[in-house]
């Protein structure tokens, strides 16, 4: 349960110390802790105070305001981390001289708000829009249900849903033109292009022949009624308009992370990631197990490279690892797959099935797969092709490492193979066959067999010096 005790305050200058905090606050009442949160750009702190009312009191009066030099924003700890952004709304035309305060004033009749911004310059100037949040969606939908906003003092607040920025569809208003002559002016532009809406600014630049410009509308609209209207039509002086989006670095960088979270959304739906599969089936057999929960997009077997040993020499080859991705056309199949596959055994394996995660996304504790009930383990068979157990090696590990780390490489790799089968004797073991020459070492990431031999001619040793002792 979120503590009521404790408020979040950001935009404080990056100067600001613990001590002057403590002093600025302990007016609302006794303070238990301040902690400090520190980046590169920003600087904010988190404060518990011993009673509720001492937070509500410190947010009230200091949210919005000039405190030890910033406009500082306050919140309430409960409100963090934000998981429903149904409860906050977007509003414009918030007038210069218009505080948090005031601002709260003509939304408290729609609910109980629990944070409210006003967005400001570099210089303090009020740019016109803020946020509020609300403690529940009931709210803000009869906020949002003003459709011709609230009038505040003769200028009515506009009201919208908010949108998190990374959902956000970019608006493009800067527009690149070229086709026109040496006499064409920026009045003339500005006359062009002024009928499809308000323009902010423009230019008519004349580099080594070519006659160029660009003009900035208020509003994404007018730069594509623009291009409709005029992109490859003659005009009256004879040229030929060729008018296109210009769009910035950072605009398509933008454009790119939002493309790329709405796909990462849609994977997550379609795709599984499976663990554990029988590294002696191919994907043929994988896609007839799995293809009767629906049509399958794609399939990807993660694959690594190995060492093996032919005729005392190391050779380097790709082998399975085991690990799966499947991408299914429709979500249905994900579901279908997730619902009757669970503790599915394939060969004598038990898979491991999960939804895809976005890579950095699966931190331990955080994601969980979704369970789905079932009665009995299943059992599907599938023809096993002869071949010896092999030990898998890591190539590139092993060939880019200093001659004095392979014992460590080789020790590493043996003691997980031997600690499946000798338990408490597992580093002994180790120990002794890492000493064998490293050609006989390579032979034993071919075939387990063969360690195995090893570890059991160590065991006698062992035994043997066990029962002299």
């Amino acid at each position: 349960m979120a503590d009521s005790t404790r408020i979040l305050v950001t935009g404080l200058k990056i100067s600001t110390t613990e001590a002057a905090v403590l002093q600025e606050f302990k007016k609302f009442g006794e303070i238990q802790y301040i902690r400090l949160k520190k980046s590169k750009h920003s600087f904010s702190c988190v404060i518990s105070f011993s009673h509720a009312d001492s937070a509500y009191s410190s947010r009230i009066q200091y949210n919005g305001k000039i405190v030890l030099g910033s406009r500082i924003n306050v919140v309430l700890n409960s409100c963090f981390p934000i998981k429903d952004y149904s409860t906050n709304i977007f509003i414009k035309n918030i007038p210069p001289q218009m505080d948090t305060a005031e601002l709260e004033e003509h939304f408290k009749c729609f609910g109980h708000i629990v944070n409210s911004k006003i967005v400001y310059d570099i210089n303090g100037n009020s740019l016109g829009y803020g946020f509020l949040m609300f403690s529940c969606k009931e709210a803000a939908e009869k906020a949002l249900d003003k459709v011709s906003g609230i009038n505040a003092g003769g200028i009515w607040l506009e009201i919208k849903a908010f949108v998190p920025k990374h959902y956000r569809k970019i608006e493009f208003t800067n527009l690149y033109v070229r086709g026109f002559d040496d006499g064409f002016t920026q009045e003339d532009l500005v006359k062009e292009f002024s009928v499809f809406g308000n323009v902010v600014s423009s230019i008519v630049c004349h580099k080594n022949g070519v006659h160029f410009g660009f003009v900035s509308f208020s509003s994404g609209e007018s730069v594509n009624l623009a291009i409709k209207e005029l992109h490859g039509k003659k005009h009256s002086r004879g040229f030929e308009w060729f008018l296109s989006l210009n769009i910035s670095r950072n605009e398509r960088l933008i454009g790119h992370k939002i493309k790329n979270r709405i796909n990462e959304e849609n994977w997550q739906k379609t795709n599984l990631y499976i663990k554990n599969w029988p590294i002696e089936l191919q994907e043929d057999q994988l896609r007839s197990v799995f293809s009767r929960y629906g049509k399958i997009d794609s399939v990807k077997m993660l694959m690594q490279d190995c060492l093996t040993l032919y005729y005392n020499h190391p050779v380097s080859e790709k082998r399975l690892t085991g690990q799966v991705f499947i991408s299914f056309y429709e979500e249905k199949s994900v579901e279908a797959v997730l619902r009757a596959m669970k503790h599915t055994l394939i060969n004598g394996t038990l898979l491991k099935i999960y939804r895809w995660v976005p890579k950095g996304s699966f931190h331990k504790g955080i994601y969980k797969p979704k369970q789905y009930k079932t009665n009995i383990p299943s059992q599907v068979q599938i023809q096993k092709p002869s071949n010896d157990a092999v030990m898998y090696f890591n190539f590139e590990k092993f060939r880019n490492s200093k001659p004095e780390d392979r014992k460590r490489i080789f020790g590493e790799a043996i003691y997980q193979e031997i600690f499946k089968k000798y338990d408490k004797l597992t580093g002994k073991i180790t120990g002794m066959i890492i000493e064998l020459d490293e050609y006989e070492l390579l032979s034993m990431m071919e075939n387990k067999k063969i360690l195995y031999q090893k570890a059991k001619e160590a065991m006698k040793i062992l035994g043997a010096h066990m029962n002299e002792v």
